[in-house]
């Protein structure tokens, strides 16, 4: 899968200007045919409260965009500056850097708690992060179960793992152990932990990695109100809407999970609404269209009127 990613990249590269035109011209006429309540909802996430301002001196231009964080950054954000001049420029914060930033940024999230982050979303990390899953198990007839595996390097996970690992309905573990706590346990495989009705998704540095495959599946996301805006829209999934939602300090874990056992159309429910919450990220036409639109309110904000390459209707 990584090696198609970054084939995908270097033909993308590859391709003469023309063809990128052409491209471009095909991507703003499929806009007009998309339902633009839905576009903007989507775009409000990405732009945040954005509003015009001066680019300071450290800003990047396109033609001086190195790679200076991981390789999957750098392609992701490459992959659309073909569709801007060399010389318009950019902030840009790679990785999963969590310091708020004091002007719009291109970024892979933004805090939802924090009003001094005034990061601009943008797709990154894709390869890793928008992974979705083929579930075909019905959420009955999986495992009376609520299962977690991850890193157990930030003090809430370190509090989630204490109250939820010999829980009796929960199968939760600290992989890659550094120290002998007793729930450090084997890692489970994607397949594996779908055979469960419900799955914990937990923040790390900033969005839980997991999230957007288990609610394309048939497993129940629990997870804590999140606290971290990404490409997936987080601030739009709503509680016993999307999710089970359980308490910041899990307290209500052993409650929440028996809630749903005890009343499993509410939790059928729950993954249908996940499901379609997905199925919004799923058009790659659309996707491909919205992080052009990201980069060109990003340049218009800044004052770069003139940062596009190619003007919309023209394929040459």
């Amino acid at each position: 899968m990584r090696l198609r990613y970054y084939l995908e990249h270097l033909v993308h590269h590859a391709r003469p200007t023309a063809l990128h035109a052409r491209r471009y011209a095909a991507l703003q006429r499929y806009k007009e045919r998309f339902d633009p309540v839905e576009f903007e909802r989507r775009m409000g996430v990405y732009m945040g409260a954005a509003q015009p301002f001066e680019l300071p001196p450290e800003a990047v231009a396109k033609r001086d965009f190195k790679r200076t964080g991981g390789t999957v950054y750098w392609l992701d954000t490459l992959e659309f500056l073909t569709y801007f001049q060399p010389d318009a420029r950019f902030l840009f914060k790679l990785g999963d850097d969590m310091t708020p930033c004091e002007l719009p940024t291109i970024a892979k999230m933004r805090s939802m708690v924090d009003p001094t982050d005034h990061a601009v979303i943008f797709k990154l990390n894709k390869w890793r992060h928008f992974r979705f899953v083929r579930d075909r198990t019905p959420w009955r007839a999986k495992a009376d179960r609520a299962v977690w595996r991850g890193l157990v390097i930030h003090d809430w996970r370190k509090r989630f793992v204490e109250r939820t690992w010999d829980h009796p309905l929960c199968d939760v573990g600290q992989t890659h152990p550094q120290t002998d706590e007793p729930w450090c346990t084997p890692r489970l495989s994607i397949p594996e932990q779908l055979g469960s009705k419900f799955i914990f998704s937990i923040e790390g540095n900033d969005v839980a990695t997991n999230l957007k495959w288990i609610m394309s599946s048939n497993s129940l996301c629990v997870m804590p109100r999140p606290k971290v805006q990404s490409w997936f829209c987080e601030s739009q999934l709503e509680p016993g809407v999307h999710y089970a939602l359980i308490s910041d300090d899990y307290s209500d874990v052993d409650e929440v999970l028996r809630h749903y056992l005890a009343h499993p159309a509410e939790a059928e429910r729950i993954v249908a609404n996940a499901q379609a919450h997905v199925a919004r990220f799923r058009d790659p036409l659309l996707e491909e269209l919205l992080c052009i639109e990201v980069f060109e309110r990003y340049t218009a904000l800044s004052g770069q009127p003139a940062a596009r390459r190619f003007a919309p209707g023209k394929s040459a």
